[in-house]
């Protein structure tokens, strides 16, 4: 057994990833899990110090030594605060190359943020279907961006599929190539982000194809795209990644896991994927997956969080979430995955992962090295209460972390010493 223990896309729409069809409403919990955040008085929130510096000094025979200095602390961290880096009509995702922040906007647009100027970058709105959770859901950059130019985007194209495309900065609003079209059998779960790893292969998180308490039995079937995560090779010809588990009979070979219900954001870390997984109708989850995992099972539809759903109960072979958010805790409806935190701004922060939730509009945090979840923190007071409907988070070219929330705003969020 693998265990690691312990949206969307106007507002009402983003609520619905949760909840399954259009007809279904979310259970309310009385009570929080246990391993909800509840505060950020704990090791997540205490100050630590920069790590020495070695600086350079001359020897006497002129040669050079090296002798340790360190950097003063920071003056302790009292608050957060929050400014508008820009404003576009619905942001969904982030990506960055030195300076640059290119931001994805639902209606089918990149943004470029340079220098404190916005611009557009890439038009493709008129090849997207931009209604309820379908859209432009995901953005990402070439390993070798700066060189190649190229990027990719994840869309719902004009008869409701999933189309992801190879976009080169040279020729923004059409294609190089297609790398893969999915089918949708309904508009809701249409997952949508993309990440490399480092390996430079490409993972696609993709829905378990709409509708609620899996419709279409896409979960825990290998030979389904829906309800997978896909990894694709794209440096060369594009292919399914080499080592992908499954041989085209035994299960599709473009997929890698499976077990997803809406995969809401991944990111990769630490030679780990973290998934955050929108549940039914009363559990939220992050899973921290190790790209090393030869055919991970993330267990949709037979948990949801860490509770059993539908099936087979046991836990063998499946890759248990490390976090799980129960609905009615801070609000929650529809998780927001997001990023590990490695700015400098905070170095308190320094490898936490903060993530959201669409109706909370909170922002927690968690230490999830080596799979396990500790130091929950919630940061949620010292931003003076809720957000708004966060859908997204990510880095600007500092690495500060960003909010997108779906009134437009994206947001930095900046210490208070």
């Amino acid at each position: 057994m693998m265990r690691y223990s312990a949206h969307v896309l106007t507002v009402a729409a983003l609520a619905l990833a949760s909840c399954g069809d259009s007809g279904s409403t979310a259970t309310a919990a009385s009570s929080p899990p246990t391993t909800a955040p509840t505060s950020a008085s704990n090791d997540a929130a205490t100050p630590t110090h920069p790590p020495s510096t070695p600086a350079p000094t001359a020897t006497p025979d002129g040669t050079a030594s090296t002798v340790t200095s360190t950097a003063p602390a920071p003056d302790p961290l009292i608050g957060l605060t929050t400014s508008v880096v820009a404003e576009v009509g619905f942001p969904v995702d982030f990506a960055t190359a030195g300076e640059r922040l290119f931001i994805a906007d639902k209606r089918g647009f990149v943004h470029l943020w340079e220098n404190g100027d916005l611009s557009v970058f890439t038009d493709i709105s008129g090849r997207v279907a931009d209604g309820r959770e379908q859209g432009l859901l995901g953005l990402a950059l070439a390993p070798d961006f700066d060189v190649s130019g190229l990027f990719y985007l994840n869309y719902t194209n004009r008869s409701g599929d999933t189309v992801v495309e190879e976009f080169s900065a040279g020729a923004t609003d059409s294609p190089v190539r297609t790398v893969i079209t999915v089918r949708q059998p309904a508009s809701n779960h249409n997952g949508g982000s993309i990440v490399f790893g480092p390996g430079g292969e490409l993972y696609v998180g993709m829905g378990d194809g709409g509708g609620a308490n899996d419709r279409f039995g896409t979960g825990q079937d290998p030979r389904s795209l829906l309800g997978s995560i896909l990894r694709l090779d794209v440096a060369g010809e594009i292919r399914p990644a080499e080592n992908n588990p499954y041989d085209g009979e035994n299960g599709a070979r473009e997929v890698w896991a499976i077990g997803v219900r809406n995969p809401w954001r991944m990111t990769v870390d630490a030679g780990a994927l973290i998934v955050a997984d929108v549940g039914q109708d009363a559990f939220e989850e992050i899973t921290v997956v190790p790209l090393s995992l030869e055919a991970p099972n993330l267990g949709w539809p037979r948990f949801e969080g860490l509770h059993c759903f539908a099936g087979d109960c046991g836990e063998e072979g499946l890759l248990m979430p490390a976090v799980e958010v129960e609905h009615g805790d801070g609000g929650t409806c529809s998780i927001t995955g997001g990023v590990v935190y490695h700015g400098s701004a905070i170095p308190e922060w320094e490898g936490s992962y903060f993530y959201s939730d669409l109706c909370g509009g909170y922002l927690r945090s968690v230490d999830l090295a080596g799979g396990e979840a500790r130091d929950h923190a919630d940061w949620t007071a010292q931003l003076d209460g809720p957000i708004g409907a966060i859908v997204a988070m990510g880095t600007d070219p500092d690495g500060e972390l960003l909010l997108a929330v779906a009134d437009g705003r994206v947001l930095r969020v900046d210490p208070v010493r």
